[in-house]
């Protein structure tokens, strides 16, 4: 006997119920069961349809072929300049249709009615213009075809089989009841039958959140199959595509992917196989983002990633010192020439391949290019296929054979609308994975579960406000239409029926226990229980962990906050070193020892210490000239900013071969004028001091500071008239005078140059550069006293002193080690 069920997960239910019960009676082979979703037995009908009467012969309209060619009539029709989507759009249109098919509403009956509004107006022009293009391109929907089958059936009398049950069918639409009755015609007997069950305890809970709801529905899910690992569990949640990822966090923490099953699948476009093809797709460009690059590289799913995943770590590290936040080919491919990575290699074959994407080709042409451009990154890589990566190539090949099968509804095109095409493609279809015979919690929607008997049911969200739903009818159908022939969402009469008749059912759907769940609050609006469960008992449902049990036991606490000690060591940046350590000695060892440093984000704009960078880099070319107080002030006399205009423009020059992308001629001409702004004024600030002459610039010292030996860099180092030697420092940020007196000290910088740069500096000051804070800031120099307190700084950070203490909240404020230490749990 054939089996139709009204969907295919009743019809996958039906095949695994017969493969039990023969399996139960010591079978070692069978004959495979004839259960079908009514849709797809029909499409096989077509077949042997077309194959007895090939006059009738015309090719079938896929979904989203049907979605394009309403798209294209809308876009071309004169409303389509007052709609935001048109792709909204024409999905409301294909459900009117598909309503108005089903129900058996001809577009005459729409033609009444079509002069009294707007939407029905358009509606009826957009489906006349549709029917046509179906006649003169000689294709069906699948509502024609069916209208087709249906009068035809007799032709394949010798197909038809002597008996159908209809199982799981509570409501069949009236274009199929005349199918039906047409097989009845053909002598084909029809019977009903059903998985439902009667006996169930059934009951209500009550929970303070939909969050909690969900939780408790997954672990009471877990408690069972812990109990019993061969229970079937149906978890019914209404709003599942609404609530897909919170569901899926949820679930997913506390369920093995191979158990689970989750009915509202994410787009293919979410999985990071695919991803990682769109993101090779849209590098096919002369520019480019950072990030994508950034991506790329570190991407398991091109070639050569295994042998080379911690060299091109480090290439990413290095780009984000080099790039800024938008770069191109050229660039990018300079940077990487010196280095011995094979991504070199695919990044020079990939420049030259996408260089060829011009041009308006048709849909098969493009869907070359785009292998290619895959093959040239050897995407999806080396690594092992999983099965769910296998099933994901085989859609990732479905999507790209559709995108060729909407070639006749689409003219030629470039690459650029190619790859938005693929993108929409890969944004909208769903990914459906085989399911496994592991998978034993079931999490659906409503209609899905409608018909399916499981050992244990839960069902959530049955608040009165959400069940029944509401009514929705469709915009494009005169209301009045709808009401007449009592199509799908059209009246809050008809959404109670149709919510009584599932609730009804659903009350039959669990052989063991039954549970209608709902929440108290939602979003601070307090709920009540719909009117359709409100009878049924209320108890509170167990859902204490019983796998947690067996392991209660105590736990040891360790203090570890000592990290092995060092000897002599010499310290890159050891100035941050020693800063780090007196703000939090965790920090200092994450960073300065196990070099737990963020990543650089690259910018389209110089940062702060880049612009700090090139203030110091024109200072010092510009001292290097200068030298002196006295030549300060015969400059200023002849023309200081000419002098600075030429320096300024050599700075830039060579940072601008740095930053190409970056340092746009516009760029650096504003860059330019703030900074002959800000070094002018600060120049002229500097003419009101004593006679001074520059000694050194940017003097690099190894300072050895108790155990460790630090490289210092001192901006500038002047010798007054009366022989005393100061030292200088350049800022241009903010600076808190009072940190260099702290124990310890907060800022060290400036005391360990005043310390360790010479014997004879008798005094320190910082050089405030800021556009509306120009100042020299003299420190009371305490050599002995800063020696002292450094020094003690140094032996906790080479002791290894890595407490989790800062010396205000500030420093943790932003802190990215957050994470690591704990700090706020």
């Amino acid at each position: 006997m054939l089996i139709l069920t009204p969907n295919r997960r009743l019809a996958a239910f039906s095949k695994s119920l017969f493969q039990q019960q023969q399996a139960s009676q010591q079978l070692n082979c069978w004959d495979s069961a004839e259960i079908y979703s009514i849709e797809a037995w029909v499409t096989q009908l077509w077949q042997h349809c077309l194959e007895s009467r090939a006059d009738l012969y015309r090719p079938l309209l896929t979904k989203l072929q049907q979605q394009q060619l309403f798209e294209n009539i809308i876009q071309e029709s004169s409303i389509a300049s007052e709609l935001l989507r048109v792709n909204a759009a024409a999905q409301n249109v294909i459900q009117a249709w598909s309503f108005m098919t089903q129900w058996c509403v001809g577009i005459e009956h729409l033609a009444i009615y079509a002069a009294f509004t707007a939407d029905a107006a358009a509606f009826y022009v957009w489906m006349q213009e549709y029917l046509r293009w179906l006649d003169s391109q000689n294709y069906y929907d699948f509502g024609s075809m069916l209208n087709c089958l249906s009068a035809n059936l007799g032709v394949i009398r010798d197909h038809l089989p002597e008996s159908i049950c209809l199982r799981g069918f509570t409501e069949i639409t009236p274009q199929y009841s005349k199918f039906i009755a047409a097989l009845q015609v053909c002598g084909v007997v029809i019977t009903n039958d059903t998985m439902l069950q009667s006996g169930a305890v059934i009951a209500r809970s009550a929970f303070t959140s939909i969050e909690a709801e969900l939780a408790a529905a997954a672990q009471w899910a877990v408690n069972h199959i812990q109990q019993d690992p061969q229970q079937v569990i149906g978890i019914v949640v209404p709003e599942l595509e609404t609530l897909r990822a919170q569901v899926g966090n949820i679930f997913e923490a506390l369920l093995d992917k191979s158990l689970l099953n989750i009915s509202a699948p994410y787009p293919l476009a979410n999985y990071a196989l695919i991803d990682a093809a769109l993101l090779i797709l849209h590098l096919a460009k002369p520019n480019f983002n950072f990030d994508d690059i950034s991506l790329l590289l570190r991407s398991p799913f091109i070639a050569d990633h295994a042998l080379e995943s911690d060299l091109r770590a480090r290439l990413d590290r290095m780009l984000r010192d080099k790039v800024s936040a938008k770069l191109d080919w050229n660039i990018l491919i300079n940077l990487l020439a010196a280095t011995e990575s094979k991504f070199y290699e695919k990044a020079l074959n990939f420049k030259h391949l996408f260089g060829s994407l011009y041009g308006k080709h048709n849909a098969e042409h493009w869907a070359t290019q785009i292998q290619n451009l895959l093959q040239c990154w050897g995407w999806p890589g080396e690594r092992a296929l999983t099965a769910t990566d296998v099933d994901l190539l085989s859609c990732w090949r479905e999507l790209l054979d559709d995108y060729c099968r909407l070639a006749m509804l689409i003219p030629k095109h470039n690459f650029s609308h190619a790859l938005q095409m693929i993108q929409r493609l890969a944004n909208e279809t769903p990914f459906l994975p085989a399911e496994t015979g592991l998978t034993k919690v079931h999490v659906l929607g409503v209609l899905e579960a409608d018909g399916i008997a499981f050992d244990q049911l839960w069902v959530c969200g049955m608040t009165r406000d959400s069940w029944p739903m509401e009514a929705s009818p469709n915009p494009f159908i005169p209301l009045e239409l709808q009401r007449q022939y009592d199509l799908p969402r059209s009246s809050a009469m008809r959404e109670l029926t149709v919510a009584k008749r599932l609730t009804a059912n659903l009350k039959r759907g669990g052989k063991k226990n039954i549970i209608f769940s709902y929440p108290l609050l939602i979003e601070d609006y307090e709920m009540a229980p719909s009117s359709l469960i409100a009878d049924l008992p209320l108890v509170t449902i167990e859902t204490a962990l019983v796998a947690t049990k067996c392991y209660e036991q105590e736990l040891e606490v360790l203090q570890d906050n000592t990290a092995p000690p060092l000897q002599e060591f010499i310290i890159k940046g050891g100035t941050t070193a020693l800063k780090l350590q007196a703000q939090c000695p965790f920090k200092a060892n994450a960073e300065m020892r196990l070099q737990a440093k963020p990543l650089l984000e690259p910018l389209n704009i110089l940062n702060a210490a880049q612009r700090g960078s090139l203030v110091h880099a024109v200072l010092e070319l510009f001292w290097l000239q200068c030298q002196s107080h006295e030549r300060l002030l015969q400059w200023l006399a002849e023309g200081l900013q000419e002098r600075l205009n030429v320096i300024i423009a050599d700075v830039l020059k060579l940072w601008q071969t740095r930053l190409p992308g970056m340092l746009t001629d516009t760029y650096i001409a504003l860059e330019a004028q703030r900074l002959l702004d800000l070094i002018y004024n600060w120049l002229k600030l500097e003419s009101q001091r004593e006679s001074f002459i520059v000694k050194k610039l940017e003097q690099r010292i190894v300072a050895k500071i108790g155990p460790l030996y630090i490289n210092l860099q001192i901006d500038r180092i002047d010798q007054q008239n009366n022989g005393d030697i100061v030292v200088i420092d350049y800022k241009t940020g903010a600076v808190n005078p009072s940190a260099w007196d702290t124990d310890p000290i907060y800022e060290p910088q400036l005391p360990l140059y005043a310390v360790y740069a010479a014997d004879n500096i008798v005094a320190a000051a910082v050089a405030l550069l800021h556009p509306t804070n120009l100042r020299l800031i003299w420190a009371d120099t305490k050599k002995q006293d800063w020696q002292a307190r450094l020094e003690q700084t140094a032996q906790q950070f080479a002791a290894g002193d890595a407490t989790v203490h800062p010396y205000s909240p500030k420093v943790c404020k932003h802190c990215h080690l957050q994470a690591l230490c704990r700090i706020y749990d």
